[in-house]
């Protein structure tokens, strides 16, 4: 009788065992941007959350690093954000990245905002491309939508609404600690590895979305913005990680802002950058102000 209570409970642990080795079945994309947000850029996300839906993925994270970009860029990405079924996670990195002006919303629009350490978030009150200011009236319907876009994303998300909105209204910016505390992110970790641990079993706001993360195989998206071949994965160890993508040259970015402004329409000129047009990091070109131009961010 001992011996087959004794393989009973070896058997019930073999089968406790295949069940967890069953259960990191997860898979995970992970895609990079480091760079302005533009259409481009906004194709290339939207690539990557396509392949993430039709590619059964458990999650895609976004590693991201920008200065900001155009608004209509911005919204659309928003938009594939909060439709997709996939959970969208957010994770500003490596240390010495930021998710400034559009970069900070599109993080509130993500199903899990994260931070590595040494990282910032925020500044996002509206400019123009110029450096200019706007009238008073102008001012105020631009950046009283600029707030109530914020808020409301992070409201729904479960993230501190009044905070949010403080980066449109006092270009308010946040390091990654002070951006924890603040419920502005939802989680502050120094890899990738850790941030998947982190959020494993974590139901998310507002979707309701349980993540099966920890000890997921990791995949990476592979091609640049500019690339057809934008959304093909390659299975790599997660302690070999390599960008996705680089930022493109001078002249490559010249050409998608050209390209960008040629398809324009709008009559006011606005960005949510966080570096000045002089950087040269900005759309459209200070020479090119006279014409119509987008809504930027």
């Amino acid at each position: 009788m001992r011996g087959f209570l004794l393989f009973a409970a070896v058997s019930a642990v073999s089968l406790a065992g295949a069940a967890s080795a069953a259960g990191t079945d997860s898979r995970v994309l992970v895609a990079t941007l480091d760079n302005d947000i533009n259409p481009v850029s906004q194709d290339y996300l939207q690539d990557q959350v396509r392949r993430a839906e039709t590619g059964g993925y458990d999650a895609l994270v976004v590693e991201l690093d920008t200065p900001g970009g155009l608004g209509t860029s911005m919204r659309n990405i928003v938009k594939t954000f909060l439709a997709s079924p996939v959970a969208i996670v957010v994770y500003v990195s490596p240390a010495g990245s930021s998710a400034d002006s559009a970069g900070a919303v599109i993080g509130q629009a993500a199903d899990v905002l994260a931070m590595a350490p040494q990282t910032n978030i925020g500044s996002s009150t509206p400019i123009t491309t110029n450096g200019a200011d706007f009238s008073k009236d102008l001012r105020r319907k631009i950046v009283n939508d600029a707030a109530a876009y914020v808020s409301e994303l992070a409201r729904e998300h479960g993230r501190n609404a009044k905070a949010a909105e403080a980066m449109v209204r006092d270009a308010a910016n946040y390091g990654a600690r002070e951006a924890a505390a603040r419920n502005v992110v939802d989680v502050v970790a120094p890899t990738l590895d850790a941030l998947l641990n982190e959020i494993d079993g974590t139901v998310t706001t507002p979707k309701g979305l349980t993540l099966d993360t920890a000890g997921a195989t990791v995949e990476y998206g592979s091609g640049t913005p500019n690339s057809s071949a934008n959304t093909a994965a390659t299975t790599r160890p997660r302690r070999r990680r390599t960008r996705a993508w680089s930022r493109p040259g001078a002249a490559a970015s010249m050409a998608w802002r050209a390209q960008a402004f040629n398809g324009i329409n709008s009559t006011v000129t606005v960005t949510y950058s966080a570096a000045s047009s002089a950087s040269g990091n900005h759309w459209p070109p200070s020479h090119s102000t006279s014409r119509h131009a987008s809504t930027t961010r």
